[in-house]
């Protein structure tokens, strides 16, 4: 799902929604003990499950 779907479902701003995401990626790091939000990627097996989904937006 792409941020502009979220904020239409979430009737919020793109921009909150990449906010919310980040914030949630620096707490997940800091709950990881990683060094930094930039260790945290898609696997391999995620990026092309991304990939292959469909969106009802389209």
């Amino acid at each position: 799902m792409t941020y502009d779907e979220v904020a239409l479902l979430q009737g919020v701003a793109v921009g909150t929604v990449k906010s919310r995401v980040n914030r949630a990626r620096q707490q997940l790091a800091g709950l990881l003990q990683m060094k930094s939000r930039h260790e945290i990627g898609l696997d391999h097996v995620m990026q092309a499950a991304m990939q292959e989904s469909k969106s009802p937006f389209s």
